[in-house]
């Protein structure tokens, strides 16, 4: 993965925009071309699926 040398994020990319969200804690990296609405609905699946996605993080860049 080239982004493990980053603190765990993921990448949103759909809907005519752009956002990087960091996984811990849960916050907006940066963001292009969302609605304020449609920020707080990607910071709220994130946070839904946070530790999931914090355990694939630790699998896939520290070999865990």
């Amino acid at each position: 993965m080239g982004d493990c040398d980053e603190r765990p994020h993921v990448h949103v990319v759909g809907n005519g925009g752009f956002a990087k969200v960091w996984l811990r804690p849960v916050a907006v990296e940066r963001m292009r071309r969302y609605s304020d609405r449609q920020v707080g609905r990607v910071l709220e699946i994130v946070g839904e699926r946070e530790s999931e996605w914090l355990a694939r993080w630790e699998h896939d860049c520290r070999g865990e």
